[in-house]
């Protein structure tokens, strides 16, 4: 029987990061000396030592970093902007995201229901992402690793009303799939959902 998890995942630092005009690629060469890693030209995320990134559009990314180590250099912008100043704008959107992630064999069989991507590994593989919606929710989604575990990203208002709508499609017998979700997650999802409303 397959198995599907739903957990809010602590949440990161965060910031968009966006090319000045005709800077794109300044603005990945800049990143890579810093951060280890190009920063990715189509819809990939791309894995750092310090600092996570999401393409989020042309020329636009999601930084994702660790709390700490955010705050060890005096926030998310203090941390980003030597490093892509002169051909990139970097915005502190910590407060404004949360980090949903659906895990286990069934979590790509849900989320087809609810989202219009096509979620097949070989079409949709480790490290992909896609911006859409879901139940008119905006959000951003990616494979997260080789496996079946995804993260989507949504805004902070729509978070608590998102997390129980999924919820709800797990157990609904109209959905073709015997994902479920252990009583112990769920008590735990709906008790860290009513804390973003």
């Amino acid at each position: 029987m397959s198995e599907c998890r739903l957990r809010i995942l602590p949440a990161p630092a965060m910031a968009l990061v966006m090319a000045h005009a005709g800077a794109t690629e300044a603005a990945s060469r800049a990143a890579e000396p810093a951060f280890g890693v190009a920063l990715p030209t189509r819809a990939r995320l791309a894995r750092g030592g310090v600092a996570d990134f999401v393409w989020n559009g042309p020329g636009r990314w999601l930084a994702l970093v660790e709390p700490a180590r955010a705050e060890a250099a005096g926030g998310i912008e203090a941390l980003l902007e030597p490093v892509f100043g002169g051909v990139a704008s970097v915005t502190d959107i910590s407060g404004s995201r949360v980090l949903v992630e659906v895990s286990g064999s069934g979590a790509a069989e849900v989320l087809a229901g609810a989202v219009p991507v096509d979620l097949h590994p070989q079409i949709f593989g480790a490290g992909d992402t896609a911006i859409c919606r879901a139940n008119l929710v905006p959000l951003q989604l990616w494979r997260h690793g080789a496996g079946e575990d995804f993260v989507l990203a949504l805004p902070r208002s729509h978070a608590g009303g998102f997390v129980r709508w999924l919820e709800a499609q797990l157990f609904s017998r109209s959905w073709k799939t015997s994902a479920q979700m252990s009583t112990r997650d769920r008590k735990s999802t709906r008790l860290n959902s009513s804390h973003l409303v």
